[in-house]
């Protein structure tokens, strides 16, 4: 029974264990071990497999919907922040250069010097 694989390219072999290791590091210290090129792959039965690709994905969307989560309860912590011209100055954008297009400040309005300006790009 194989839970995974690491072919050491340095050495031409391949070395087999019996359970797969997770969370893997690059470790940069000190060390007695050869450096070189490894690869590893998860090995085992197809359903160990597809379980083990169907439970990272998971994890990946997990981290992804925190990630998202966290940047929505920023926005609506500056959102709280801003005064009602500001509001209107994201919808209005800033005079500039270019015109008005894509242009936005929200702190244009006095109410949150910290707001950071935009500048939205088509294509």
């Amino acid at each position: 029974d194989c839970g995974q694989v690491v072919f050491a390219a340095d050495f031409g072999a391949c070395f087999l264990f019996q359970e797969a290791v997770e969370g893997l590091k690059v470790w940069t210290g000190n060390t007695t071990a050869p450096q070189g090129t490894y690869s590893s792959a998860v090995c085992g039965s197809g359903v160990d497999m597809v379980q083990h690709f169907v439970d990272a994905k998971k994890q990946r969307s997990v981290a992804v919907q925190a990630e998202w989560a966290e940047a929505e309860q920023r926005a609506q912590a500056l959102l709280k922040t801003l005064q009602p011209q500001d509001k209107f100055a994201l919808l209005h954008g800033v005079d500039s250069e270019s015109g008005f297009a894509g242009f936005l400040d929200p702190s244009s309005g006095g109410g949150n010097p910290s707001a950071t300006p935009l500048a939205m790009n088509d294509g």
